[in-house]
């Protein structure tokens, strides 16, 4: 590890042409050219809604520019082009009319819903979620992401896409780009060379759990498991988001009298929910007259044809620090994808899925013409928080089921994918856990090889006592959640390493030279023990081409909360070799005990799954392993917002500066002022 950078001129990091397109180079260009690009793109605008069941792909004015298409005979590369609008918004505002009385009204052009609370909401073309961008593998995507939300920065960050040749647009504010400021626009440009299923999110605070989130899907023209179903539509994505009723920053840090903590009061599918509130509060919401209202809203619907069976896309878009249990009534699960790896399948009755991991299911539609619920429910902390959607066979009398809405205590427990927390045996059927499966696709042969480094990513939480976080002049981080199961509020940061990460005010990527060098974590934070954490850059470096073995450990104490924290690498994917679970005792005895076991580890296996977001056990470890074959700088963090933004990530920087390709020529700068000039003084 080391805790500076080896500098490069910045002359030498701005030399770039303009690549492959005239599009991307904007700044520096005459007007007139600036204006012949814009117009030439427009004829590959793409629509927003091609998630949805009402849209119509025969319209003839799609028929060759429309990027949503059968990849397997239509696989000739495109320019796909997308154009974000990013505002401040409403939910239930006036665009819906009287929704749900007039429950048409639900669907009118940009009204959002969610789960008919009203409450402010930040939205990308007046859509919850976003618009879905559904292309094929080799296809080039353009974004335009303009910023109409006054006083806010932001960034788009394409959650999965490895960016190998483009790292500069992985939408990472401080580490691969300025934040684009309010009334900026920020071309992002980027080729698709990866199937699986990916999403898109604002990586700027705490956006994405206001509303800037996405699907992203890219279909290739041959995959291993094709014969596990007969359809993969557009419409069968499944965005899971957990939802509050008051925005993110009310509980950043935290409120200590109301509305306290950071569990949610619903789950969307889609955009789409319904509240449930305890007994208590539904009881009141009757008397008010507002129940039968609140139950009426529309719902996120999936239509299937008997006899058919169809691949299901879920995405867990979920922000707060809690995974979610999904269940299809009366249907199991056959898993046959990862994010973008191809696993052999596996048949479930459920899965939990945690903040930024997908999921590939088929589901064999064998039932009677009926509609089915499909129920998500939080677990842990989040264990009384629900969302429902619709599962809806055509010839189908009624577009809701039946049933009563299930209830959080007869979900069927089954044999459950991902279990959160639980320790998988071999001989077990009721817990299927990611180590368990195997990939389709043969591993790299050096991977088993012993690794050229080791990066111990060892994270926690340090609780602050009220004196000493409140010092005068001294402003640490912190957020205050709940602890249900003392019944306390507490006062923590997120440290990894003992370094709670603080980014830089410049672009790694492109403004290295700008960082100083006290910006970046001392030798002597990174050594301390028990001690106030330092709030600098965690920066770590490794060479090009080596094979490293990242180990994070979860350096809790046990206890009830149990939180398992899912660790996203950007620009990479994981190889999960194994996972486990420390004991109550020594902690750092145990730790060293597996350091020293993993210096003579041998894995021999070429079918190790794969991912970019691993769900590290509670209290336990996960020995993971990446091909560092893509230079740049890459954010490694917990994907539970909270978290993240008060320091549980670091920086890897794999390769020199001179490895990595150029930024594209007038790509934005930014950085801190402080003038020398004597006169202000």
């Amino acid at each position: 590890m080391k805790s500076k950078l080896q500098k490069t001129s910045l002359a030498d990091r701005k030399r770039t042409t303009c690549m492959t397109s005239a599009a991307y180079c904007l700044t520096g260009l005459s007007d007139v050219l600036k204006l012949w690009i814009n117009v030439q793109l427009i004829q590959f605008l793409q629509p927003d809604d091609v998630d949805s069941i009402n849209f119509n792909r025969n319209d003839m004015k799609w028929r060759s520019t429309l990027c949503t298409r059968n990849c397997e005979t239509d696989s000739e590369p495109r320019l796909c082009y997308y154009q974000f609008t990013l505002e401040q918004y409403t939910v239930m505002g006036p665009a819906c009319f009287d929704c749900p009385l007039n429950i048409s009204n639900c669907y009118r052009p940009q009204c959002v819903t969610a789960d008919g609370i009203e409450k402010m909401v930040l939205v990308v073309n007046r859509r919850l979620p976003g618009p879905s961008i559904q292309v094929c593998q080799g296809d080039t995507v353009i974004v335009d992401v303009k910023n109409k939300m006054p006083g806010r920065s932001t960034a788009v960050h394409w959650h999965g896409l490895k960016q190998k040749g483009t790292p500069f647009m992985d939408g990472m504010p401080g580490v691969t780009q300025c934040p684009i400021l309010a009334d900026q626009v920020f071309r992002y440009k980027f080729k698709t060379p990866n199937t699986g299923t990916f999403f898109w999110h604002s990586h700027d605070g705490t956006q994405k759990m206001d509303g800037l989130v996405g699907n992203l899907i890219v279909r290739g023209k041959t995959d291993p498991n094709r014969e596990q179903y007969d359809l993969d539509l557009p419409s069968h994505v499944v965005l899971v988001t957990d939802w509050m009723h008051e925005t993110s920053d009310d509980h950043q840090p935290g409120l200590l009298r109301s509305n306290i903590g950071q569990e949610p009061d619903a789950y969307l599918v889609n955009g789409r929910g319904v509240y449930l509130p305890d007994l208590a509060s539904m009881i009141k919401m009757s008397v008010a007259g507002g129940l039968s209202q609140q139950l009426s809203m529309p719902l996120g619907r999936f239509i299937v044809k008997r006899g058919l069976r169809y691949r299901f896309r879920l995405i867990g878009g979920s922000c707060l620090s809690c995974p979610f249990r999904i269940y299809f009534q009366s249907h199991q699960l056959t898993l046959i994808n990862m994010d973008m790896n191809s696993v052999r399948p596996v048949t479930v009755d459920a899965a939990d899925i945690s903040s930024g991991e997908r999921f590939d299911f088929v589901i064999n539609a064998n039932q009677a013409e009926a509609s089915y619920w499909i129920y998500i429910t939080g677990l842990g902390a989040c264990r009384n928080s629900r969302g429902v959607a619709v599962l809806q066979y055509e010839g189908s009398l009624f577009s809701k089921p039946l049933t009563p809405m299930p209830g959080i205590t007869n979900i069927p427990n089954g044999a459950v994918f991902n279990r959160r927390n639980s320790v998988c045996r071999p001989n077990t059927k009721q817990d299927i856990c990611v180590t368990q499966l195997r990939s389709q696709r043969r591993n790299p042969r050096k991977l088993v090889k012993s690794p050229d480094a080791r990066i111990l990513v060892n994270f926690i939480f340090y609780q602050f006592n009220r004196k000493t976080l409140f010092e005068e002049g001294d402003y640490k981080r912190y957020f205050a959640p709940y602890n249900p199961f003392t019944n306390q509020i507490v006062l923590l940061t997120s440290v990894v390493k003992n370094v709670s990460n603080s980014m830089p005010s410049t672009p790694l990527i492109s403004q290295i030279d700008d960082i100083t060098d006290s910006k970046f974590c001392s030798d002597e934070c990174l050594t301390r023990v028990n001690a106030t954490p330092c709030d600098c850059l965690l920066l770590v470096k490794v060479p090009l081409g080596a094979v490293v073995e990242i180990l994070f450990v979860d350096d809790s104490e046990i206890s009830e909360i149990a939180i398992s924290h899912p660790f996203h690498m950007h620009g990479y994917e994981f190889y999960i070799m194994e996972t486990g679970a420390f004991t109550a005792g020594n902690r750092q005895a145990q730790v060293a005990s597996l350091m020293e076991r993993l210096e003579s580890q041998s894995y021999s296996r070429d079918d190790y799954p794969s991912k970019d977001t691993i769900d590290v056990p509670a209290y336990g470890y996960a020995v993971t392993r990446i091909v560092a074959e893509n230079p740049g700088f890459w954010f490694v963090h917990c994907h539970f917002i909270y978290h993240l933004i008060t320091g549980m990530s670091l920086v890897i920087q794999v390769g020199e500066s001179s490895d990595m390709p150029a930024v594209p020529r007038g790509f934005p700068t930014c950085d801190d002022f402080l003038s020398p000039d004597a006169s202000l003084l």
